[in-house]
């Protein structure tokens, strides 16, 4: 069986997007798994999450998917034309690249949202030197997101960009019901991972209004999770 490594879930949604892509894959793929809940530096790369199948560590969400489509007889990308794999990989690269750093400088350096990160997310550190450890980790992130440059710019400009992306991918979306095919892809896969942080995962903003407020985007996020649950 599949072993996926990833965060704890916080009030029943999977805290990372990257965690939640594998997972929501899982489920899709209907492909049997049992996760482990591991602190990041369990990880190959000291970053979650990360695979054991087959007797192979496999980090990385993207690396993930890659092997899973790679090895699965039916894989959810099969069929698509080179016009579909571009727009995928510009909306991935929207999400994954840009819109996730908004999320993140949203949590870690906004500091009404710190107390649900530091706890929610880390519950597993003892209570009494839990303050302490996550003061740490959170002054590494802050620095990390001043040297990719988000945590350079002020709130406001963080979350003008982040709600672009949000209303791009939307633009993207349209009114079909997914984003590249006329069926769930791994691209939808990836949507359905940020929109669930998004709108279900407790950090009320900019952000979080902005998903709430494209209809296109929070019918994606019911019609997955209604695929999903019946998988």
């Amino acid at each position: 069986m599949i072993e996926l490594h990833q965060f704890a879930a916080v009030d029943g949604v999977n805290s990372s997007p990257f965690c939640a892509k594998v997972e929501i894959y899982l489920r899709l793929a209907r492909m049997p798994y049992r996760v482990v809940v591991d602190p990041p530096f369990k990880g190959p790369k000291g970053k979650l999450p990360f695979v054991v199948v087959d007797g192979m560590t496999i980090a990385d969400s993207g690396a993930i998917l890659a092997h899973f489509e790679a090895t699965r007889p039916d894989p959810l990308d099969a069929g698509l034309d080179e016009a579909a794999k571009t727009q995928a990989h510009l909306l991935r690269r929207t999400l994954e690249e840009s819109l996730y750093f908004a999320m993140l400088y949203n949590r870690w350096v906004i500091d009404a949202n710190w107390p649900r990160v530091r706890d929610g997310f880390f519950g597993m550190i003892p209570a009494p030197i839990r303050p302490l450890v996550t003061a740490l980790i959170r002054r590494k992130i802050v620095r990390d997101l001043e040297g990719q440059g988000t945590g350079r710019l002020a709130p406001d400009e963080v979350h003008a960009r982040g709600v672009a992306d949000i209303r791009a991918v939307a633009a993207a979306l349209g009114t079909r019901d997914f984003l590249v095919a006329d069926r769930p892809t791994t691209i939808d896969v990836t949507l359905h991972a940020f929109l669930d942080n998004l709108l279900n995962g407790g950090f009320p903003g900019p952000l979080r209004d902005a998903a709430r407020g494209e209809a296109g985007l929070t019918a994606h996020h019911a019609r997955m999770a209604a695929l999903i649950a019946g998988a």
